[in-house]
């Protein structure tokens, strides 16, 4: 995770020197009227702290009461506005700062520990999804455009740093591709290169859109779901940013959280190395391979 920027830090600092200084004043202060005055200072002080976005927007999880796991939402912030600034992405708009109620912090630490039965926190990716994001056909087209810029790199004039094939477009391709999830919101998935290197993901492999879906299969039993288009979109350039490699250059990504209907195809997305394009597919909701499975996460709207 990014650092708090250099202004923040400072502000913090500020703050707590002079929470320190009125704790001192008020135990070496003998005049009691001059206590009141600086008590009344210290519980103002530590009310701003405890309110200072970059302290009250921590998830916490306690791991067998041991392991103490947080999770900085200011500094996840931080980082998506530069993402979707460096990205062009810039119709959209990321909060400063994100305060979780109760609600959202419990739901928040249940997705996270669905995520990782074994408690492989280390993993968990959490981003900040924009509302209107991918709202518009021409939107889509430009958040596929912009989150593959550079990718093709075969030096062959005229193509595309991502392939559309015919199955695909036949769905509609990218600018009729409609996600479900429309607000504001926090995605919460996990960051791995491949679905076969995670135990949770690679119980997805080889499962159709509709078997995973069952009452007694991994989603309702988890209280997860896969992925939008856009949603994928973003997270792939963002490993990629980050770690200089494709998300799924061995197998396929179902995209499953989009407006369809039983008779349509679903989109299935990876990286094919032997194109060095990022390449978009469509099949049956009830087909399954050994390379095709699913990225679970889940949101919370904001």
């Amino acid at each position: 995770m990014p650092n708090p920027t250099p202004g923040t830090c400072q502000q913090l600092r500020g703050l707590y020197t002079k929470l320190n200084k009125a704790i001192s004043d008020f135990n070496d202060e003998p005049e009691s009227t001059k206590k009141i005055n600086l008590k009344t200072q210290i519980t103002a002080l530590s009310t701003e702290i405890q309110n200072h976005p970059q302290i009250n927007s921590i998830i916490e999880i306690i791991d067998n009461d041991v392991q103490e796991i947080k999770f900085s939402l200011y500094e996840i912030l931080q980082k998506d506005t530069k993402f979707y600034t460096e990205t062009g992405i810039d119709w959209v708009e990321v909060p400063e700062s994100l305060l979780l109620n109760e609600e959202q912090r419990v739901e928040a630490v249940r997705i996270i520990n669905a995520l990782c039965p074994t408690g492989d926190y280390e993993n968990i990716l959490i981003t900040y999804i924009p509302e209107g994001l991918a709202d518009s056909g021409e939107k889509r087209q430009n958040i596929l455009e912009k989150t593959t810029a550079g990718y093709y790199s075969k030096g062959e004039k005229g193509k595309k740093d991502y392939w559309e094939e015919d199955d695909f477009k036949e769905r509609g391709g990218i600018e009729g591709i409609v996600d479900k999830q429309t607000k504001g919101r926090l995605l919460i998935t996990k960051k791995t290169k491949e679905l076969e290197n995670d135990e949770l993901f690679k119980q997805t492999v080889e499962k159709s859109v509709e078997d995973l879906t069952k009452a007694d299969e991994i989603m309702q039993e988890t209280g997860l779901r896969g992925l939008g288009l856009s949603e994928l979109l973003v997270i792939q350039r963002q490993f990629y940013n980050e770690d200089g490699e494709h998300l799924d250059e061995e197998g396929w990504t179902w995209i499953t959280e989009i407006e369809t209907d039983s008779s349509s195809l679903v989109p299935a997305v990876c990286w094919d190395p032997a194109l060095a394009q990022f390449y978009l597919d469509a099949d049956a909701p009830a087909n399954s391979n050994r390379f095709l499975g699913c990225r679970l996460a889940q949101s919370i709207d904001i």
